[in-house]
């Protein structure tokens, strides 16, 4: 017959692979058990924290590519259309200033200053950016999009 506390042990046991065979669910008491479950919980977190980590250090190396791709695009459609190349070098270090630089951080005391219902307005516009990126709901009314936002 297992108890509450034995279950809840053998889940977590079976739940995160982590394998205490020192520790049986058969022979140990409330406090032993609490501990397994409390370092299987706890190791959950870990690595948790250590996927995301380097997935985030893997979308920081994706988004140098980035940048490179869209300068190189950029390059070649001022190319393309013949721009002046003063214009094209203005214009090619004013990008890469906006994708080196965090825009946000820099401009976030104009935004700050801003009345609260212009800031509604802009807060509502990028949602609609967001949702309009799902084709189900770019097909359907504006008013819906608005409500979904």
């Amino acid at each position: 017959v297992f108890t509450l506390s034995t279950c809840i042990y053998v889940s977590m046991y079976y739940l995160t692979g982590v394998g205490y065979g020192d520790i049986s669910e058969g022979e140990q008491d409330l406090s032993q058990l609490s501990y397994a479950v409390f370092m299987c919980a706890l190791s959950l977190v870990i690595n948790g924290i250590l996927v995301g980590n380097v997935v985030t250090l893997m979308g920081q190396a994706d988004i140098e590519g980035l940048r490179r791709t869209r300068l190189v695009e950029t390059k070649a459609v001022l190319d393309f259309f013949n721009v002046p190349t003063s214009l094209q070098e203005e214009i090619l270090q004013f990008q890469n200033h906006v994708f080196t630089k965090d825009v946000h951080k820099a401009y976030v005391s104009l935004i700050d200053h801003l009345p609260h219902e212009i800031k509604g307005h802009m807060s509502l516009q990028a949602r609609l950016s967001l949702i309009k990126g799902i084709p189900v709901i770019s097909a359907s009314h504006e008013i819906v999009q608005i409500v979904l936002a």
